[in-house]
């Protein structure tokens, strides 16, 4: 965590606010350091420091990808084409970067909650149960994807199929959807996807096109030492 940090104010992010804590089975909030008046920003991430679908769509890979799942939602191909950026990028494939390392370490390996990593013995108590079947058909999809991407993008079979329905989940699961020069898109976005979700949010976020960042920016007043 301490290497994540310290890239982010490497690349001017504002940590002076807000601190990242770690909790019981590995899970991370961010907690509030001083107090945080409305409409300050907690947190200001620079376009460079987001990966987004407008990005990697660009790339030859990701204009394949495009092609392959031309069927597909503009989200789903967004997801994919994330997904597989990120694991080039992870390791260290011939014409992708190592920038994106600190960000990367720091991802949940541990993907135990999501349904689709259960094992039988636990997917047994939903027997009777309609999830079931959803559970079955999304992983039935994921794994139609990783056959089409093995079968059509140089070099997939580096990665296995549990890797492949790792990443995609933390990308399904942590993306935000921007607004950038007028063209929606996915994006994964270093420390805003560390928050934690509440029906009572202290914050809205977006993308502010002046600065070219992504902006958080508290709804009301937050205390110090409060999870954000």
């Amino acid at each position: 965590m301490e290497r994540f940090e310290n890239w982010l104010k490497k690349h001017s992010i504002n940590m002076s606010n807000i601190r990242i804590e770690m909790g019981e089975h590995n899970e991370r909030k961010v907690v509030s350091t001083n107090i945080i008046n409305s409409g300050e920003d907690v947190m200001l991430i620079p376009k460079k420091l987001i990966i987004t679908s407008l990005k990697v769509e660009k790339t030859q890979v990701g204009r394949q990808i495009l092609k392959l799942f031309e069927r597909e939602t503009e989200l789903t191909k967004a997801i994919i084409n994330i997904t597989v950026y990120i694991l080039y990028c992870s390791v260290d494939y011939t014409g992708y970067t190592k920038f994106w390392d600190p960000y990367l370490e720091i991802l949940p390996k541990d993907l135990g909650h999501i349904p689709l990593f259960w094992n039988k013995k636990h997917l047994s108590y939903l027997k009777g149960s309609h999830l079931l079947a959803n559970i079955r058909d999304r992983l039935k999809k994921i794994r139609n994807e990783y056959n089409i991407l093995k079968k059509n993008v140089k070099d997939f079979n580096l990665f296995t199929f549990h890797t492949y329905k790792h990443v995609r989940c933390l990308v399904s699961s942590r993306n935000f959807r921007l607004n950038i020069d007028g063209n929606y898109c996915s994006s994964m976005v270093p420390l805003a996807d560390m928050l934690n979700h509440s029906s009572d949010s202290m914050t809205r976020w977006f993308y502010n096109n002046k600065l070219a960042s992504y902006q958080m920016v508290s709804k009301r007043n937050i205390s110090s030492d409060i999870e954000i």
